[in-house]
Order: C-alpha cells, then structure tokens, then sequence
C-alpha cells in the first residue's frame, strides 16, 4: 500500500506513474531552461553590443509587447491546461473542444486589443522608432500566444516532452539567425523583423505534434466548451495583466519619468535575475497540472503537492537567488564587462525583491485549484503599490527610486499571497523554521565567501557548501527518503 506522500508524487491518469513523473519533470526543466534562456539571452548580449540607450529603446518596446500579448492570450493557455487535466487521456473529442475553445478565445481577444498596439505607445510619447519596433515585435508576440496556447494541451496531458522539439526548434532559430545581427550591430528594426519569423515556426510544428497525437481531429464539442473557457481565460488572464502590467510598469514608465537610457538600466540590471529563476519558474509550471488534477477529489493529496511545489521551489531561491545577493558584480562583470560597476549595486537590490517575491505560497498554485479570481487582488495590489511608489521615488531618486518600487511592490504581492492561503484554510509550508535556518544560513554563507578573492571559484565553493547545507537543515529525513522512492521508482518501476 502506497503512503499519502508516494501518492502525491504519482501522475492520476498513468499506471507506470512514476517513469511518466520523472518526463514531466526533467522535460519541463528542459523547457523553461530554453523558453527564458534564449530570449534572455538575447536582451544580455545586446546590452554588452549596443550603448545603453539603444538597448533601452529595445526593451521598452519588448516589453510593452510582453504586455500587449497577455491581452491577446489573456489566460487562455492555463485556462486550455487546466480543463484538459480534467478529462480523461483517451477522450480526444472533449479535448478537441477545449483546444478549439482556447483558439476562438485567443482569436476574439487579439482582435479586440490589436488597436492598441500603436494607440498606447503614442498616448505614452514614445518615439517613431520605439512605436515601429512595438508593430515589429508584436508579430513575433502572437505566434508566442498560439505556442503557449498549443503547449497548454500537453501540459494538461501530462505530456510535457512533446513540447520540447517545437521550443528547442524556435530557440535555436532565434540564436542562429538574431545573434550574429546583434555582434555585428545591425538595425534594430532587421533585429525585431528576424526575431518576429522565428518565432513563427513554434505554432506550426505545434500543430503538426498535436496532428500526430491524434488531436485537432473534430471541434464539435467547440461550442459546449467556449463558455467555460473562455470564462476561465479571462479571470484567469486578468490577474496576469494585472502582473504583467504590474512587473513592466518601471519599463514603460521610465521612459516618461526619466529617459530611455534609465529603462536600460534597470532592465540590464533586472534581466540576470529573470535568468536565475528558471527553477522556480518551472517547479511551478509543472506542478500546475497535477494539483490541479488533484483539486477537491482529494483535499490531503493536494496540498501534499503544494507543500512538495513550495519545498523545491524556494530551494532555488536560497541557493541561486542569494547568489544574485550576495555575488552582484562577479555576476554583472561576468555578462556585461565595462558596464557592470553601472548595474551591480542595482540588481543586489532588486535580488532582495525577486527573493521575497519567490518565497512561498506561490499564487499559481491558487490559480490551479481554482481560485484565480481571488489571484487577481494580487496584482491589483502589486500594481497600485509599484505605480504610487514610482510617481513618488522615481523623479527624486532616478533609477534607486525605480529600484526601490519593484522591492515595495514585489512585498505587496507576497503579503497578498500569505493572506489568501490564511483566508482559504491551506497549509501551503510545512517545518517553516527549516526555509528560515536555510535562507539565513545560504546569505551568510555567501556574504562569507563574497570576502574571498576569486570570483568565478567563490561561486562554486558557495553553491556545493548550501547544497550541503540544504541537507542539514532543509530537507527532512522523511523529504530525503521520499526522494530516494522517487528516483528508484521513476529509475525501475513496478509493474502495475
């Protein structure tokens, strides 16, 4: 008889379980590590190539397109992902219906916001050429929407190594033909144009993959599932405009409070630690699907998967993270040379931000049971935090007063956080002294080691010293064991 930790570990829909767990979650890693690190890597290099002004007029219009294209899709890909994780593996009609729910939801969405795509950037003042840049890019935006919809399905599916020759294809495009446009300094509008095709091959090896699932077959059930759908998309989506619009503020704002060479700044100075997130960002992801498919059928298999989403999430915020903290200019002289004295002091601060922001509960994990509409006060208090603390610090303290917002803000949206699992009754951390010993335990430590000349060695001492401080005081003998069980049995599982 399994225990209730080895049934929270367990995919609800397979009996080899655990082999099927253990390619979900090394296929998601491999996802996230190539959905953030090829666009990321992107911004980095043109940072170190371009002067900070050129860089800046790029990000501005990347992000105001980062946000225009969570109003096309709005949640329809985790709203896709969710419905889908519902309904049995073998039913391929009710699937269809959901996926043609998702598409008609996106469609009717981006024709909607399409105007605003040139209306909002001449209301802010930009540039002709930022405003030409934010058409270029938002090409490239929407074939992201339609991918991000398409991995939703085999994310619902729990069949996330499907998505990795579509992802992996679009990254390698963009890195081989964006690249060397960027090393040799080329326009940034045959930059954005490059970048905008890349990203179209996603969709159409999506469709092909999902072709051979035996998927995209019949959208008869479309219309029983577009109101469900598309009502989940929405205050699904909401809160994520809200977010967005929330994390994008400094960049679309600073332009007008200060200038574009600030927004280049701060973005140069906020981007490492975007990258450095990765792990976070994919724990979360993955356990989407399989707390929701937990949901209310079984209250004590879900929140054990919760507890297991927020252990090994904040593992990397007391590892990586507090690398960022407390190693900012090996960091920044590591990505941008010359111009990291600029940026160093910046982004040790914004690390305080992201380290709080990524301390758990996760509000994803809300959204995946849910309650997405009480996720939306998160961003509503996230946004009105960074906009009043923006308008007060931002003209007085320049890009510090920026800096400064982001980290008021980011504490407004975790407080938020704390307060809806108090008020919904869910146990989201267990031992919560071990996340403090560890956190407090892994900055001391890099403080320490930031003392000791050598740069790229003190890192690496500092990374195998807090993985074995994690074992001494983070992980539980009962966590450590349950690992064990799950690499044995992912390795060689039973026969069911």
């Amino acid at each position: 008889m399994k225990t209730r930790n080895e049934a929270a570990t367990e995919s609800p829909t397979s009996s080899n379980s655990s082999r099927r767990h253990l390619n979900n979650f090394v296929a998601s890693g491999a996802l996230q590590l190539i959905a953030v690190l090829a666009p990321l890597t992107t911004l980095l290099l043109m940072a170190r190539c371009y002067d900070m002004a050129a860089f800046g007029q790029y990000s501005v219009a990347l992000a105001f397109v980062n946000v225009l294209t969570v109003f096309f899709g709005l949640g329809a890909s985790a709203a896709t992902c969710f419905q889908i994780a519902r309904i049995e593996r073998q039913h391929l009609r009710r699937q269809d219906g959901v996926i043609g729910a998702g598409l008609l939801s996106v469609l009717c969405f981006t024709l909607f916001f399409s105007p605003f795509a040139w209306v909002i950037p001449w209301l802010l003042g930009y540039s002709n050429e930022t405003r030409q840049l934010v058409l270029l890019l938002t090409a490239g935006g929407w074939c992201s929407v339609i991918s991000d919809l398409l991995n939703g399905v085999y994310r619902g599916r729990r069949e996330m190594s499907w998505q990795l020759i579509p992802v992996a294809s679009v990254a390698v495009a963009t890195l081989v033909c964006v690249t060397p446009l960027l090393i040799a300094g080329k326009p940034l509008k045959q930059v954005a144009v490059t970048w905008s095709a890349c990203q179209l091959l996603g969709p159409c090896i999506l469709f092909l993959c999902l072709r051979r699932s035996g998927l995209l077959r019949s959208f008869k059930r479309t219309p029983r599932q577009l109101p469900t759908v598309f009502r989940r998309a929405f205050t699904i989506g909401l809160d994520g405009v809200i977010f967005r619009v929330g994390i994008q503020t400094v960049t679309l704002l600073l332009p007008v409070l200060l200038s574009v060479r600030a927004a280049g700044i701060f973005n140069a100075a906020s981007k490492p630690l975007a990258m450095l997130v990765i792990g976070n960002s994919f724990i979360m992801r993955f356990f989407g699907p399989y707390i929701a498919s937990a949901g209310d059928k079984d209250p004590t298999c879900m929140t054990l998967r919760i507890q297991m989403c927020h252990k090994l999430a904040f593992f990397f915020t007391g590892s990586v993270l507090v690398g960022a903290l407390t190693f900012p200019h090996v960091i920044c002289n590591i990505l941008f040379g010359a111009k990291a004295e600029e940026i160093a002091e910046y982004m040790q601060v914004l690390a305080i931000a992201f380290i709080i922001y990524y301390a758990p509960p996760y509000s994803a994990n809300l959204k995946a049971i849910g309650l997405e509409r009480q996720v939306v006060w998160c961003g509503i208090i996230q946004w009105a935090t960074m906009v009043v603390a923006l308008f007060v610090l931002a003209p007085r303290y320049g890009v510090w007063g920026a800096v400064t917002a982001t980290l008021l803000a980011y504490s407004a949206y975790w407080l938020t956080e704390v307060f809806l699992y108090s008020f919904n009754r869910l146990k989201g951390v267990a031992n919560a002294e071990r996340y403090l010993a560890y956190l407090f335990g892994s900055t001391a430590l890099g403080f320490t080691y930031n003392q000791f000349p050598g740069g790229t060695l003190s890192i690496i001492s500092f990374a195998l010293t807090v993985l074995t401080l994690s074992l001494l005081v983070y992980w539980t003998p009962g966590e450590r064991e349950q690992a064990r069980w799950l690499l044995r049995n992912s390795l060689a599982p039973r026969r069911a």
